[in-house]
């Protein structure tokens, strides 16, 4: 699923591509991809507006326009961006494309139709309704906000990581990077932790997430340490070589290094 360092690579996608061209239409080619509105009525609200700018909230998108409302973008598990010229091929699985009338388009593609786009009066007001923390690398997620969150909390440290109300852009992918750069093993419970520890996870949440970033998440930029790129392709651990293993955390598949991630509880 798209994390935090893949949403960041889309906004300065969209923010090269499509800011402030004007709507001629936008089209629609499954219904379900569009909440809480009638998908005639999401066109038309759009028609003849701009995106006046892009912001990037964890796993969440936001679009503003010169309009009262804005554009929320949830990729879910395979959504992506594609901008283009009118008259070229429509991508594979477009499920809307926002049609500028400088002749390209902006199209939503979405495999697995786990994505959402959504009309919202305020982005501060729909992150406060979901339950949505702040994005894991503003300014809001600094060490007293960490620790006062991670303290005392129950449960192991990956899920903890991926708790979207506790900060928003932490998936599978970047918590599993975390403990291993740590050396910490998956199931490493938060209350194992000392202060010193705590501070170490919070220092290597930030590193992580800005290194990620800026590699645009593109595996060959991404340091050869990176545990990313392997559990994807090799299965071979990128400091000792040894085949990497999965463990179930909380209903998720984590991906580890026995021989290199030896912090356990115990």
């Amino acid at each position: 699923m798209p994390e935090l360092p893949d949403i960041e690579v889309y906004t300065r996608y969209l923010d090269s591509t499509a800011l402030y061209l004007v709507i001629e239409q936008v089209e629609i080619n499954d219904d379900r991809i569009i909440k809480d509105i009638d998908p005639k009525d999401f066109a038309e609200t759009l028609k003849g507006k701009e995106f006046t700018g892009i912001r990037r909230h964890g796993k969440y998108l936001f679009v503003t326009l010169n309009a009262p409302k804005t554009l929320m973008f949830h990729l879910g598990m395979s959504g992506r961006f594609s901008y283009q010229s009118n008259g070229e091929e429509r991508p594979e699985y477009e499920k809307a494309a926002f049609v500028f009338s400088n002749g390209y388009r902006l199209s939503f593609m979405n495999k697995r139709m786990l994505g959402q786009v959504r009309l919202i009066d305020s982005i501060e007001a729909y992150l406060e309704e979901n339950d949505i923390g702040p994005d894991a690398l503003s300014d809001q997620m600094d060490w007293e906000y960490f620790k006062e969150q991670l303290e005392g909390r129950r449960g192991m440290v990956k899920s903890a990581l991926m708790n979207q109300e506790i900060m928003s852009g932490i998936g599978n992918e970047i918590s599993d990077e975390v403990l291993f750069q740590l050396k910490w093993f998956p199931k490493i419970k938060v209350k194992a932790l000392n202060e010193e520890e705590l501070r170490a996870l919070f220092d290597m949440t930030k590193k992580t997430l800005t290194q990620a970033v800026k590699s645009n998440m593109e595996y060959e930029l991404m340091p050869a340490n990176f545990l990313i790129p392997e559990r994807n392709n090799s299965r071979q651990c990128p400091r000792c070589d040894t085949g990497l293993e999965r463990v179930k955390v909380s209903g998720r598949n984590a991906t580890y290094c026995p021989n290199c991630q030896t912090r356990r509880q115990d």
